[in-house]
């Protein structure tokens, strides 16, 4: 992993102006390039409050030398160099599985960074790309959200996502003693380039509870507004101010239609 980080990318992983905070304090974020992808890391919560990634179009890595997905995730070797908090894999184990059991749900979809190389894949396996996650809203509904927005790039190339977590005050830790708060939702916003200057969006909040896989995403559906009122955020801040308004303001359902 440590060859991924060796120098810095400055891809730009979304056109439209990386989130901003709308208000309050930045000094415990910290902003993480990966080669992929790009999130905002913060050390209070020991998670990304975002994460943003253009969807790769083609569905394999030719060059692949990763047999599999590795079995753990592992700190964030920058993060640490920096002298931030980090999280480590076992900090996320299960203590009562019989009733409740928790997921390292990823921000960044390992299956959509492994498309473009192995860098991707490795990078997606960092904590600082994770939260705790329930284990049925992981591999059900939201696995489903997940698999549905990659379709996007079947009908369009240029589609961005823009993924993380949703706090308020009453988020407590996911088990009693640890340090991770658990979410209370998850947002998920996709933004396809139909032309130069014409743009589609689409968004999602998924409440952090068991979902079943086969539900009816229309009923998640939201606006980009109620998403940003919820977070502290401004996704769309490089677009025209009429054309950010519209995106922000409606719920287009037209990138579900197949």
């Amino acid at each position: 992993m440590r060859a991924c980080d060796s120098k810095q990318y400055n891809y730009k992983h979304y056109i439209l102006g990386l989130p901003r905070i709308n208000g309050g304090s930045n000094k415990h974020y910290f902003l993480r390039k990966y080669r992929h992808f790009t999130l905002l890391y913060d050390q209070r919560i020991l998670a990304p409050r975002w994460a943003v990634m253009k969807l790769p179009v083609k569905n394999y890595n030719r060059n692949s030398r990763l047999k599999h997905r590795l079995s753990k995730f592992y700190p964030d070797y920058i993060l640490w160099k920096n002298r931030l908090n980090v999280t480590f894999h076992n900090e996320y184990n299960n203590i009562d599985s019989k009733n409740i059991i928790w997921d390292r749900g990823h921000m960044i979809r390992y299956a959509d960074a492994v498309k473009y190389d192995d860098c991707g894949a490795l990078q997606s396996m960092y904590t600082s790309n994770m939260c705790p996650q329930l284990k049925l809203l992981n591999r059900k509904a939201w696995k489903q959200l997940e698999i549905d927005m990659a379709n996007f790039t079947k009908k369009h190339r240029n589609v961005w996502i823009i993924v993380g977590p949703i706090y308020n005050q009453n988020s407590k830790a996911f088990i009693p003693g640890r340090r991770i708060p658990s979410p209370v939702a998850f947002f998920r916003i996709a933004i396809a380039r139909i032309k130069k200057e014409n743009y589609k969006a689409i968004a999602f909040i998924m409440p952090h509870k068991p979902i079943r896989q086969n539900v009816d995403m229309k009923k998640f559906v939201t606006t980009i507004d109620t998403i940003e009122s919820l977070t502290g955020f401004d996704f769309f801040h490089l677009l025209n101010d009429d054309v950010e308004s519209t995106l922000e303001s409606q719920k287009d359902m037209s990138l579900l239609e197949n």
